[in-house]
């Protein structure tokens, strides 16, 4: 069927002005109420009255016949209100089984779909959890090696840390014992060169003192006196430059002690971690060398006091001698002038030179080594050999405490390196705990991501299988439709020529058009009938506003007039007439609705348009079945044939298969 566009069309109204009551206007009633109150009231005679009688004989009679019209529309209207009723009721119940089957087809695709996806989503969550599972496992591994490693590297580094400590303690006892050879070297070539220069030094004095007796004892006169005088300053000054040169030794012994010391010291206080026992042994040693030089002091006295006596004997001795050979006058003035005892003290340093200290090992071994006499030894085996031993100790024990010390420093450090190794292990695990639990969460969303479209996804492709059953159906009705136009126009279409096709084909839409102004006509008419109602509503309600006010009546739903009367007994619902009584309950109304000419004139036209419908074979299918069923209910009840309408049933129902 080919499409056609919008049609205009023009519907007239037809309206019987003779059977609508005139309207007054709101003038003309005040006037009427005004003359009404203004006339004055008078007795009626015989002939009103038996006019006014007449009147109110007609108004019953147009009363009953108003009760019956409308007893006879409220059954109808009940019986159209129970027909309907059914047909909702077959409606609704046809919808909704069509209604529960579709559902429960749907319930079961959406349940298929929900397993698979279900299905689906253990697979997957098996598959990401085995993922998962191993990558954790690498990544354990992986924190295992590295922790072997890191251990490995640990035992590695506390190992060369313990060897460079040995080392260094090796190093350090092996430049301490080569410093304490080179001094102790050097304090033996100070000590052979002072007592060669001690020994060359007697010599010089000895055979000064022997070429002094010499010549005493050749001649005494003032020359030779004068030369021995300038001899013994001539001595005087050897011995104090050799006393300076002693004291310069010492000074540069004590300087040497010091500078070891120092560097001991130095060597100690990096070793040792204590000051106050630094300070202490510092005091110790101070204290220990002050007390040492002070008996140096005392036992250099005790030898040059001891060598000033024998220097003093040995004189007194040749004076002595040398007395017995001169003459008694002259000798003994010489004698005593000679011969008196001299007395001097070489102080050790000055005064005013500021005290040095010497270390306590040093004091230690010059008092043990000092001897009243180049003749003496030194000391014995026995005594070096406990100094050596002790010395040993001492370094022993120095190097134990260092040994100790690098220990302490190594197991520091090995915590230290071991706290760090679990820190950055705790680390790694918190880190590798925080990757798991972002990983988990990212997993989740991902999950109500794909959950997410997987719905939607679902939901259009079940829009999408919607339109396409529907495009389905609609190319079946389609193809039906040709089909059976094709079947209604030729039986045998294929050999029939072009011509023929082609008239066929002009039948064909034709047809479509006298069908869709047939469609037009019947629609003007489901119009016109609706307008006819809308005047019966109009018309009651005119009529009802005509009723005086002692009249109960009431609008009906369906556009008509219920008007009540009340009986000498009180009030009552039914009225009664020469032919009986008549209820009020709800009847045909259709059979009073279209009761004017116009109506039954257009519901005839409509009733052959049927017919024609029927005899062409034509498709009423474009009328909807409410519009059919109201057309056949109104023309059913208005002229009452079932006959003449038994072809638009048989068209509704085939329309409705």
């Amino acid at each position: 069927m080919l499409a056609q566009g919008p049609t205009s069309f023009k519907i007239e109204i037809p309206v019987d002005s003779d059977l609508l009551p005139e309207a007054r206007t709101p003038g003309e009633l005040a006037a009427e109420k005004h003359s009404n109150l203004s006339t004055p009231r008078v007795s009626k005679s015989p002939s009103e009255l038996r006019k006014a009688e007449e009147q109110s004989v007609l108004l019953r009679a147009v009363h009953l016949e108003a009760v019956q019209a409308r007893a006879a529309r409220e059954t109808q209207r009940a019986a159209d209100a129970k027909a309907r009723r059914l047909r909702a009721e077959a409606n609704s119940r046809a919808k909704l089984t069509s209604r529960f089957s579709e559902v429960a087809k749907r319930d079961a695709l959406k349940a298929d779909e929900k397993k698979q996806a279900t299905h689906e989503r253990a697979r997957i969550r098996a598959a990401r959890a085995e993922e998962a599972r191993c990558v954790r496992q690498a990544i354990a591994e992986a924190r295992n090696e590295k922790l072997s490693s890191a251990s490995e590297r640990v035992e590695e580094s506390s190992r060369r840390a313990a060897d460079i400590v040995e080392a260094t303690a090796a190093k350090n006892a092996h430049f301490v014992k080569r410093a304490l050879a080179l001094v102790a070297a050097h304090r033996q070539n100070q000590r052979n060169e002072a007592e060669a220069a001690s020994v060359r030094l007697a010599a010089k004095i000895a055979a000064a003192t022997e070429r002094r007796n010499d010549a005493l004892e050749a001649a005494q006169s003032r020359a030779s006196l004068e030369r021995v005088e300038m001899a013994r300053l001539e001595l005087v000054k050897l011995e104090v430059e050799r006393q300076h040169k002693k004291m310069e030794l010492d000074r540069s012994i004590a300087a040497a002690l010091e500078r070891r010391d120092s560097k001991l010291e130095m060597r100690v206080e990096k070793a040792r971690a204590d000051i106050s026992r630094v300070n202490a042994a510092h005091d110790a040693k101070i204290m220990m060398a002050l007390e040492a030089e002070a008996e140096l002091a005392e036992s250099r006295r005790a030898i040059f006091a001891k060598l000033n006596a024998a220097d003093v004997r040995a004189k007194e001795e040749r004076s002595r001698k040398a007395s017995k050979d001169l003459r008694p006058g002259l000798g003994s003035r010489k004698a005593s002038r000679v011969l008196d005892p001299l007395a001097f003290e070489i102080p050790v340093r000055d005064s005013g030179t500021e005290k040095t200290s010497l270390s306590s090992a040093l004091v230690k071994r010059l008092k043990i080594k000092s001897r009243t006499s180049h003749i003496k030894p030194m000391t014995d085996l026995e005594t070096r050999k406990a100094l050596s031993a002790d010395a040993r100790v001492g370094f022993a024990r120095k190097d134990l405490a260092a040994t100790r010390d690098a220990i302490a420093r190594r197991q520091e450090r090995v915590a230290a390196l071991a706290a760090k190794v679990d820190e950055q292990a705790r680390r790694g695990a918190s880190l590798a705990q925080n990757h798991v639990q972002l990983r988990a969460h990212t997993a989740k969303r991902m999950n109500a991501r794909v959950g997410a479209a997987s719905v939607r996804r679902a939901t259009a492709d079940s829009e999408k299988r919607k339109a396409v059953a529907r495009r389905v159906l609609r190319a079946a009705a389609a193809s039906g439709r040709r089909a059976q136009r094709l079947l209604s126009t030729s039986n045998n279409s294929l050999e029939a020529n072009r011509t023929e096709m082609f008239l066929a084909r002009r039948d064909v839409i034709d047809a479509s058009r006298v069908t869709r102004a047939q469609s037009h006509v019947l629609r003007s008419l489901v119009v016109s009938m609706r307008g006819s109602e809308l005047l019966m509503q109009k018309a009651a309600r005119a009529h009802m506003s005509t009723l005086p006010y002692n009249r109960p009546a009431k609008l009906t739903q369906s556009g008509g007039i219920m008007i009540k009367k009340l009986a000498e007994t009180g009030a009552e619902t039914s009225g009664s007439s020469a032919g009986g009584s008549v209820s009020t309950t709800s009847n045909d109304v259709t059979a009073a609705r279209f009761t004017t000419k116009p109506d039954l004139q257009q519901l005839i036209k409509a009733q052959n348009m049927a017919k024609a419908a029927e005899t062409a074979s034509t498709d009423m299918s474009f009328i909807s079945n409410d519009e059919l069923r109201q057309i056949h209910a109104l023309a059913k009840a208005s002229i009452g044939s079932d006959e003449d309408w038994q072809v638009v049933s048989d068209r509704q129902s085939g329309s409705s298969q």
